[in-house]
């Protein structure tokens, strides 16, 4: 992979995405070591982006708990989203949003330890080469999808939730419970006592 090795020991996504990783950057101006996790935002359907808010605190529980460095990932398009979540979340974080490659990033998700993501291509990459996920659903049906101990099922369970297919622009309640109230601490929680 351009400018990373592939010694990896976890990841989160949030497509966003989050990695727990340990890698080495360096290109992108990251001329150091890091003991990371990573972070991505990058799915088509804005109802399916978990809070930015919730990956910014997650990040920093998984910071505080781990004291790992943080590593976001996403599109190009999701620039500006990762860069909010990476000012967030503190110094600790790094934005390489649109700087990967699809093959760069399934390599990096093959070395992760396990990976946090939307429901988005991220967590599709990550059963795939066998990572442990953890996959956030919001207004889609996560019956669509199996589930076993390498991939985690994350759903806050909201009476009108599931309400669409693909997800929309908008919550059609105007609400959004289904993903503001799957909280940071609900999600790390799940993910301490799943690891």
């Amino acid at each position: 992979t351009r400018g990373i090795t592939t010694n990896i020991d976890w990841i989160i996504t949030p497509s966003i995405t989050t990695i727990y990783a340990n890698i080495k950057c360096y290109s992108y101006n990251y001329n150091r070591s890091l003991d990371n996790t990573e972070i991505s935002q990058n799915t088509s359907k804005e109802t399916k982006k978990w809070t930015k808010e919730n990956f910014s605190e997650l990040g920093r529980l998984i910071n505080k708990e781990y004291n790992k460095n943080i590593i976001l990932i996403g599109g190009k398009n999701e620039w500006n989203d990762i860069e909010e979540i990476k000012n967030n979340c503190g110094e600790f974080c790094i934005n390489l949003a649109g700087q990967l490659s699809l093959k760069e990033s399934g390599a990096l998700l093959s070395k992760a330890y396990f990976v946090v993501t939307n429901d988005s291509g991220p967590f599709h990459m990550a059963r795939g080469v066998k990572t442990l996920s953890f996959v956030i659903f919001g207004p889609t049906d996560p019956n669509m999808f199996e589930y076993d101990e390498k991939s985690i099922l994350l759903f806050g369970h909201e009476e009108c939730s599931p309400c669409s297919l693909h997800g929309d622009k908008e919550c059609p309640k105007g609400h959004f419970n289904c993903m503001k109230k799957l909280t940071a601490d609900k999600v790390f929680t799940k993910i301490k006592s799943s690891i």
